[in-house]
């Protein structure tokens, strides 16, 4: 009788062992697949922001659109970059921001 109940609890002991091996394994193989996909995705960010900063980037135009910025004197650099953004000049403020930052050109107040 003990025997045969050691043999259930080894059997069982086995099973749940195994069991507990596929999970390991799935949960493995899905932990990486979503690093794998934030890498990948995060790669595509920077690979966009660095090629607005450094490349030449502009916003596609439409017919008869003509936009008008007043620069306010003594306006920071990340306020003109949030105006053109909200007009829809530039692509990203921060990019814009950070070329600016790059290129230092001389900015001047009017409109």
């Amino acid at each position: 009788m003990a025997r045969r109940l050691r043999k259930r609890q080894a059997g069982a002991n086995a099973a749940l062992d195994a069991v507990w091996f596929v999970f390991y394994i799935v949960l493995n193989i899905v932990f990486y697949c979503c690093a794998a996909f934030l890498i990948y995705r995060a790669s595509i960010f920077a690979y966009d922001f660095c090629y607005q900063v450094f490349g030449d980037v502009t916003v596609d135009q439409d017919e008869g659109r003509n936009a008008q910025i007043t620069i306010k004197e003594g306006a920071s650099t990340m306020e003109l970059a949030t105006t053109l953004e909200m007009n829809k000049i530039i692509v990203n403020r921060y990019s814009f921001y950070i070329k600016v930052k790059l290129m230092k050109p001389k900015i001047m107040a009017g409109t």
